[in-house]
């Protein structure tokens, strides 16, 4: 093979010829077939060019889209100076997060290069070269690593921490405008504020959503044979209520082959939603009015629309799917007659999801909100609502696991996470008592953050995490709340005394400063089993486990909880919540009705019994008057 055939994403391709009779020679014949085996193998021989360093060429060569595996980018911090440059690496960790969000981050945390391969150092006063030049502002510049000279070292410097998060902002935001310079100094950018739910990850709910804002118009058609399907992956925020249940409208304009080439018995267009089954709609119809609107003016031909709905219950907060699948076969004409059964299904780009009429609403505390798109955090695109609480003095474990969090946050809403605080647990006046929580720390660092803890049903002592009944109501409400919504059992014990041995913790609980707040606390005994917690947020086999309000991650076993009292976050007008209550306190309900009833029955007697007195004590006209015999 020429070289120059290669680009960046290549595909090795095998065209199979073959025949089985002379006379007539069906290429469909299951009697032709040919198998590549999976020892054939591909021997390139290469040699590495010398890189080129140059600001223009980010995020390359710390990222490439070709490439499917984890992206793993060590962060070097040259100097131990506490949370002071935790922030700007968390931005430049959450820009890669956006970037690799389809194959997962690894961000490890060092104080050396690593041996091979690239990195990002930061922090404040990093040297510009040899002779010790410091940063005179805002800088990012490429180096060789110095332990590999084809590894590169982004570093993002300035005189102050302040200076080191506008270079780590304006990396995030503006790294297509630095330059062909492999150095520059940089100035700060102003970022519009953010609005809720308006994240560039999830599908827009104040307006019809078209497919070709969120693929382009050639993923949406799709050339082969029966079934052809196409894939169409869009985000929602998990809080989405809808009225009864009723679904999200969905309009499907689509193409069909051309109709005397292939049956029109039989062929349909199925639509499933997380290869759940939806609706089906025939693809061929003889309608008369379907006729002469194919002869309308402005009607494109082979365009047909189809109506359909997303049931809510279908629905996943964070990613899903909507799979669009073509079942259409050949006519079949007889020996040495047949047609090809390859076709071509298209959706149109101004197809449309709908989400209008719909409500932000969520009962929590719910984990599984938090794996799958980090909900309540993700409201704000940036997590200007937000607050990390971290151990005064992180080591490389927790740094670590904060990096690989932020990775996460930046994913779910495909923004960086440029308004979040970071907050030391040994100071906690510094924590804005309107913002949602992070927790993230060891058992023997927490330290005051414990009391972020007190509205959840757990308490951690020492090495040991206690769930106990404060008052008889708790423990009225633990009988009643053995499963979920989705009528799972979940744990639910009246008193919980375990040790934390070689494990960590997911725990979810409502603010004690602000009421419909939420705190989340990623804990654990040892510092390296942190990020390990961290990453079965990003594996999809692990997520069905993280649920209820408390998570315990032992090993590859994950046992979840479900014991605090709910809280709510979002708003419903006031008939649709009345529906809501009756329909969550049912035995109230009955209840109520009951005594109603009796109140009602009671307040009649009494009634009837006074009327009756009362008119046994009237005296009526001519009462006294003798009788005429």
């Amino acid at each position: 093979m020429i070289p120059f055939f290669f680009t960046r994403l290549n595909h090795l391709n095998f065209q199979f010829a073959g025949e089985y009779r002379r006379d007539c020679n069906d290429m469909h014949n299951g009697v032709l077939w040919a198998r590549v085996s999976n020892l054939s193998k591909v021997i390139i021989a290469t040699v590495k060019l010398p890189p080129v360093r140059k600001l223009s060429y980010l995020p390359m060569p710390f990222f490439d889209p070709n490439m499917r595996e984890v992206l793993k980018v060590p962060f070097v911090f040259p100097r131990a100076s506490g949370q002071g440059d935790l922030k700007a690496a968390g931005i430049v960790a959450s820009w890669f997060g956006k970037l690799a969000d389809f194959r997962g981050t690894s961000f490890p945390v060092s104080t050396a290069f690593p041996a091979i391969g690239n990195a990002v150092e930061i922090g404040e006063n990093i040297p510009l070269d040899r002779n010790g030049t410091l940063p005179s502002g805002p800088t990012l510049f490429e180096i060789a690593n110095p332990n590999d000279r084809n590894g590169t070292v982004l570093v993002v410097t300035g005189q102050n921490h302040k200076e080191v998060e506008i270079a780590a902002r304006v990396l995030a935001f503006s790294s297509d405008t630095l330059g062909d310079v492999p150095f520059k100094v940089v100035s700060d950018i102003t970022l519009a504020p953010r609005k809720p739910y308006d994240a560039p990850a999830f599908v827009p709910t104040d307006r019809p959503v078209k497919f070709g804002e969120l693929m382009s118009a050639m993923d949406l058609q799709q050339q082969g044979g029966a079934p052809l399907g196409i894939n169409v992956p869009f985000r929602i925020p998990p809080d989405l209520y809808r009225w009864k249940q009723h679904g999200f409208p969905l309009k499907i304009q689509a193409r069909t082959p051309v109709a005397a080439a292939f049956e029109h018995e039989g062929a349909h267009l199925d639509v499933l939603v997380n290869n759940a089954y939806v609706q089906s709609f025939p693809l061929f119809s003889d309608v008369f009015w379907k006729k002469v609107e194919g002869h309308l003016p402005g009607h494109q031909n082979g365009l047909m629309t189809f109506d359909a709905a997303l049931p809510p219950w279908l629905l996943f907060g964070g990613r899903n799917q909507l799979d669009l699948s073509f079942n259409v076969l050949p006519i079949d004409r007889g020996a040495c007659r047949r047609t090809s059964d390859d076709f071509i299904a298209e959706v149109d780009s101004t197809s449309t999801f709908d989400f209008r009429k719909s409500y932000h609403y969520a009962t929590l505390p719910d984990l599984s909100y938090f794996a799958g798109s980090a909900f309540p955090f993700s409201r704000m695109a940036d997590y200007s609502q937000t607050a990390v609480v971290l151990p005064a003095q992180p080591d490389q474990g927790v740094s670590t696991a904060f990096l690989n969090l932020m990775g996460f946050l930046g994913g779910a809403t495909q923004y960086p996470v440029v308004g979040i605080d970071v907050v030391s647990s040994s100071d906690l006046g510094g924590l804005s008592s309107s913002k949602d929580i992070i927790v993230l720390s060891t058992l023997d660092q927490l330290g005051a953050a414990k009391s972020l803890l007190s509205r959840s049903a757990y308490e951690i002592n020492g090495q040991t995490i206690r769930l106990g009944q404060k008052t008889l109501l708790d423990g009225l409400w633990y009988l009643f709340q053995d499963r979920d919504n989705a009528g799972q059992h979940n744990n639910v014990e009246s008193v919980l005394n375990a040790p934390i041995v070689n494990a960590s913790l997911l725990i979810g609980g409502e603010s004690p400063y602000t009421n419909h707040r939420s705190v989340i606390a990623l804990l654990a005994d040892r510092s390296d089993l942190l990020p390990q917690m961290v990453a079965s947020l990003l594996d999809r086999q692990k997520l069905p486990a993280v649920q209820g309000d408390l998570v315990i991650k032992n090993g590859d076993v994950f046992t979840n909880y479900r014991n605090t009292r709910r809280y709510t976050v979002g708003s419903l007008p006031l008939w649709i919540r009345l529906e809501v209550m009756l329909e969550e306190h049912v035995v109230l309900v009955i209840l109520a009705s009951l005594f109603g009833a009796g109140l009602l029955a009671v307040g009649t007697a009494r009634w009837l019994r006074a009327y009756a007195q009362r008119r046994l004590k009237r005296k009526l006209p001519g009462e006294d008057d003798p009788i005429d015999t």
